[in-house]
Order: structure tokens, then sequence, then C-alpha cells
């Protein structure tokens, strides 16, 4: 969409082009693909599957466009769809750049770009010899954009009389610090305000990601229009996120060894739980109904599609952790963090599918 505010050009336009940058939660993050990985990686996919549609964003000598508020009002009379921004500086890729270009704008969508483009003789006509015109970020990992209110709690499991009997063993349905099922699209702040100041500073996309729990649930990819969450959100649902850490709160685990263990263990159980689903719809003779169990159906679903999984990890023991993890539970693994990555960059090229890291711009 583009729109004129307050004499100043705003505007969010698609165009199907490889993810060009990723960008972080405060500080941008530049998408970069490890040495030797191969060129189908997870990042192209991501590019291809998640984000088909990036959005530009002009800068006007050094001030950033102001966005126009989400539910404009529609000006009686004809209202021009095309648009041509002439003479522009454009970033087509870190590669390639055109001075004096052309791009024509129709209906929302980028319907041409380049050095001589025709312009259509309905499009309204924009100077854009100050303009420098390039890909919006993408904001790989994104946490803020989660309202705390409406996240995910673990479900509850049968009540334990301590005063009958001493607990020998962990419960069947501990559920601590593990909401696999939760989507982040159900849980988005309504904040308009946080939306445009992401949009100000030119990401255009956000990858929002659950995080705090070992199984914190799947992310969501939307864009910074301010249109309502039908028309802004590109992927309801994308990769599971998972850190091995020791939860706070009492109870088991609030170790990073019990987490490991916990975790395992849920994978385990949800295995078992689908095999449960399979005996009891084929009417094996002896099996009861399985009990409905979204954190086990969650992780069984994972485990057998063997979804990439987004780990969050810092140092090195993390990262070495995670892979171990994902690998013995055959999952593809996406590191997020991963800082000390530099001492062990053999294991991560061979072993992860790709790495959101976090650069501190100042």
């Amino acid at each position: 969409m583009l729109r004129r505010v307050g004499g100043h050009l705003s505007f969010v336009a698609d165009i199907r082009d490889e993810l060009l940058y990723f960008s972080g939660d405060v500080t941008f993050m530049p998408l970069f693909r490890l040495p030797g990985s191969r060129a189908n990686s997870t990042f192209n996919r991501f590019s291809v599957r998640f984000a088909p549609r990036l959005a530009l964003v002009a800068l006007v000598c050094g001030w950033l466009t102001t966005a126009a508020p989400a539910q404009a009002p529609r000006n009686a009379g004809f209202e021009s769809t095309t648009f041509a921004i002439t003479k522009a500086r454009l970033v087509v890729s870190p590669e390639e750049e055109i001075e004096q270009g052309t791009i024509v704008v129709r209906d929302g969508l980028i319907a041409a770009i380049g050095k001589d483009v025709a312009i259509p003789p309905d499009a309204e006509i924009i100077d854009g010899a100050t303009l420098t015109v390039y890909a919006g970020f993408v904001d790989a990992a994104s946490t803020s954009m989660l309202d705390p209110n409406r996240n995910a709690a673990p479900s509850a499991g049968r009540p334990i009389d301590f005063s009958r009997f001493a607990l020998a063993a962990t419960p069947p349905d501990n559920r601590k610090s593990l909401t696999p099922e939760f989507e982040a699209a159900q849980g988005l702040k309504t904040d308009t305000n946080a939306i445009e100041a992401r949009r100000k500073i030119g990401i255009t996309t956000l990858h929002v990601t659950p995080s705090g729990k070992i199984a914190g649930g799947r992310g969501a990819l939307l864009t910074t229009s301010g249109l309502p969450l039908r028309e802004s959100l590109l992927a309801p649902v994308t990769y599971p996120q998972f850190q091995l850490f020791g939860p706070r709160g009492g109870g088991y685990p609030n170790t990073l060894m019990g987490a490991t263990a916990h975790l395992r263990q849920a994978f385990l159980d949800a295995r078992r739980f689908r095999q449960h689903q399979r005996f009891y719809e084929q009417q094996v003779p002896g099996i009861a109904r399985p009990p409905e169990d979204p954190v086990l159906e969650a992780l069984g679903e994972i485990a057998e599609k063997h979804s990439t999984s987004l780990f969050i990890v810092n140092g090195q023991d993390d990262i070495h952790r995670a892979l171990d993890f994902a690998a013995e539970q055959q999952v593809p693994v996406l590191l997020w963090g991963a800082r000390e990555s530099q001492f062990c960059l053999d294991r991560v090229k061979s072993s992860a599918k790709g790495v959101i890291a976090q650069v501190n711009w100042g």
C-alpha cells in the first residue's frame, strides 16, 4: 500500500525476491549463509515459504518515511492505485544497485522495477531523485511483540495427595515450562505504536517467536503494514522454539540437566502418545481412549514431521547441547544467538541449518 501522510511518502509494496536481511529485536541482524552450506539452505526456504513478499521502504534525505495509520479513512472520489517512483537509487540486492531507476507499484504490488521501465499512463509519478529504495529489513526473531498476559500456561496435571504417600517418580503429566502447542499468532500485542516504530526504522516484516520456556511454542511471521492481523499475517505458524535451561520456580525441573531430561522424556512420551492414538483409531482390542494432550500432540507432530526447530543458545556449550539434542530427536535445527559460534564453527556448519546472529549496531 502506498499513501501520502502529512506530505510525506509512505508505502509498503510487495516484491517476490530472496530475503536480503534479517534484523534483530532492537539491533539489526544481517542474514548470512555459513561458508560451505548448500545453496538451497533454510534461509532460502524461509524466504520463499515464509516471506515471499518483502516490502520496499524509501528514505528521503536521511529521514525515514512516516507510515499511515492502519485504517486510514478513504477519501471521496477517484484515488490512484498505480504509482511510479522515478529517478531513485534502487538497491536491488547487496551486489546490484540501479541509479536513476524506476519502480511501478500497482494495487500494492510491484509491477516493474529497473532502469528503463515504461510508466503506465494512469500512474501517479513521484520524483525519487532524493530517494534510496531497498528491500525492507526482516526481524528474524522478535519476542517483544508477544503479550505476556496472552501467553500459554502449562496445563495442570492430576493432583497428588502427598499426605498419603511420597511420590517416588516424576508425574507423567508434568508440563512445567512446556507449551509447544502455543502459537505466537494467538498472543500478539495489539499495540499499533510498536508496529509503527519498527516500520519507521525500516523493519517491514517481523518473525515473532516465543521464548522463556523449555518448549515455548511456534512463531508467526507478519508485516508491519499496520493492517488488521487477517491481512498482515504472512505465516500464522513457523518454527517451534526450544531452549535447554533450568527454569525458575519450584518443582522439577529447575536445573539444566533436569530440563534436558524433561524435554527428552516429553519427546519419548509424544511418540508413544501418537502410537497410542493410531492403535485407538484402528480399534485395536484392549486399547483405552488416549487423553487429550495438546503438549504431546504438538511434540509428536514435530518428531514425526522432523520439523526444523529454533533453539535459543548463547555460549559454546549451549550450541553443542542444542545440536546434540536435535540430532538425538532427528529434527533439523536453527540456532538463535550463538554468540560463541566462532569456537565451534565447523560443528555449526556441519550440523546447523542456519544461524540467526545478533549484531549490536550501537
